[in-house]
């Protein structure tokens, strides 16, 4: 069982993927039927594969202007308070004694920390994630190097940073498509950040629900992997690929996809259906017998379609080859902290 914050943990998993050819899947937060839509998901994958263990990056956005997860956490809007009530969830679906997913170790992930805006959790809050998002992408390039690197410096060997060389695509918001990154810009970003990870614009969007009229530029993801000779790219915007091009990934050099609209959109929609065909008798909607059931069917509905599209996905993704590898032995349970 574990809820891991200790960066050199994290950076073992990301190195035990690497080796077994298969990124680190990395699913968004939303509310708490999506943390445990996720876990189970996770759990559930893992035993059907022979799997001890399965592990995932659980990521979270607070101030990020294009998607603000954490202030839906609750009605407060507080982005803080909706992370802290969403951790506290989480640890305890992996980790207590009473939870039938155990079997799930979670790297909590800083999403697209905003300098400035997200201060209180790239500095705070710091210590609650294994991997933070520095995200000056927003600034010229040559000061966005000069920021990320004074928070690599600031954290280092606390935590494992992760920088963007230019921002990526966001579906109705800017596309960037026409700005991909050099394999010499991110021999540079990398070089002189001292990041751990890093996001390179390689053609995809963000909360893209399709990947119709997109194109995933695999030849420059080639071409940033051979300059940089070793796996740290992560990969934003991996709903608008196919489940088809998501298997070639690891070999292209990438050491984790960030994925979560693709799921979302699709359990809304079928929790939407269900509930629209539901059919209450009038003896259940009683309060003195019971709570009426349409509390429970939208939730219940969502759940189970979001766990149905993430244990297709790790099978596409190429999961299943954990379970010849270390990532998943539990030799050495790591430690929740």
């Amino acid at each position: 069982m574990a809820y891991i914050t200790d960066p050199e943990q994290a950076r073992e998993i990301y190195e035990r993927h690497a080796r077994a050819g298969v990124p680190v899947a990395r699913i968004g937060s939303s509310s708490y039927v999506n943390n445990e839509a996720l876990i189970r998901a996770c759990s559930e994958f893992a035993r059907e594969q022979g799997l001890r263990r399965m592990p995932v990056s659980l990521f979270f956005t607070a101030n990020y202007p294009n998607m603000r997860q954490m202030a839906r956490v609750t009605t407060t809007g507080r982005p803080e308070l909706g992370f802290l009530v969403s951790a506290a969830m989480v640890r305890e679906l992996v980790g207590c004694r009473y939870s039938p997913f155990t079997n799930v170790d979670v790297i909590p992930h800083l999403d697209h920390g905003q300098p400035g805006d997200d201060d209180v959790f790239l500095h705070e809050l710091r210590h609650q994630f294994a991997t933070v998002m520095f995200d000056a992408s927003q600034l010229p390039f040559e000061e966005n190097i000069a920021r990320t690197r004074d928070y690599v410096k600031a954290v280092a060997g606390r935590t494992l940073v992760e920088g963007a060389v230019e921002e990526v695509s966001v579906e109705g918001v800017w596309d960037t498509k026409d700005r991909l990154t050099t394999p010499a810009q991110a021999r540079r970003f990398l070089g002189e950040t001292g990041c751990d990870l890093i996001v390179p614009n390689i053609g995809t969007e963000s909360q893209k629900e399709t990947s119709e009229k997109l194109r995933y530029e695999r030849g420059r993801v080639r071409e940033i992997y051979a300059a940089l000779e070793k796996k740290v790219m992560v990969i934003h915007g991996v709903s608008s690929l196919s489940l088809e091009e998501l298997s070639t990934l690891s070999e292209d050099g990438v050491a984790g996809v960030n994925i979560w609209t693709r799921f979302a959109r699709a359990a809304g929609e079928e929790a939407r259906r269900v509930i629209a065909a539901a059919d209450v008798p009038k003896s259940e909607k009683d309060p003195n017998r019971r709570f009426d059931p349409f509390d429970v069917t939208y939730h219940r509905a969502w759940i189970e379609k979001f766990v149905a599209e993430v244990k297709e996905f790790l099978c596409q993704l190429g999961s299943v080859k954990l379970a010849n590898s270390a990532a998943s032995a539990g030799a050495r349970p790591a430690s929740s902290t």
